[in-house]
């Protein structure tokens, strides 16, 4: 593993709360150095950082979850997180619709503010431009295994909740 993987990995790890990093610490930065870093692993990983604190476990109950099958947590993690059987021609095609998607909103998000100013509901298209771009590039890799009528309700429906909450931040905002 090369020092800026080692480092970033190290860094991710030092995210979960200590009791946990004494439980699964050296597990992990060896599932780590195993995997290729990846955006949708770093995403993953601060996902279960903020899981981690949000609902710690005991140690007993923690040791207990982990003795099925020889399977530990931290593997159980990565492997439900990182998307299976996904070919590299996927990944990229998920990148590029990423980056076009986020150019394309944000052209969107910058013709709306210049035509309509200072509006609560631009502010909030424009803050939720990215996390829709990742909806969307999550079309051939996360969502591929529906159907394209579901993926387009996962995706309209993942895509309106993150709306509305940025719309609720910006007025939240506002008003202090």
């Amino acid at each position: 593993m090369s020092a800026s993987r080692s480092s970033l990995s190290a860094a991710l790890i030092r995210l979960y709360p200590r009791e946990w990093r004494v439980r699964y610490g050296d597990e992990m930065a060896h599932v780590l150095a195993e995997q290729p870093t990846t955006m949708r692993l770093v995403f993953d990983l601060l996902a279960g950082a903020i899981d981690a604190w949000m609902y710690p476990q005991s140690s007993a109950g923690a040791a207990g979850a982990t003795a099925s099958k020889g399977e530990t947590a931290v593997t159980k993690l990565l492997t439900y997180c990182q998307p299976h059987e996904i070919t590299s021609a996927e990944y990229n095609r998920s990148v590029v619709w990423m980056l076009g998607t986020t150019v394309v909103l944000s052209g969107i998000f910058l013709a709306l503010r210049r035509a309509l100013g200072d509006n609560i509901l631009v502010d909030a298209f424009g803050v939720s431009t990215f996390p829709v771009a990742v909806l969307v590039s999550s079309w051939a890799t996360y969502f591929k295994r529906y159907s394209k009528t579901a993926r387009v309700a996962i995706i309209a429906g993942l895509g309106a909740i993150v709306f509305f909450l940025s719309l609720g931040a910006e007025s939240l905002g506002r008003a202090f």
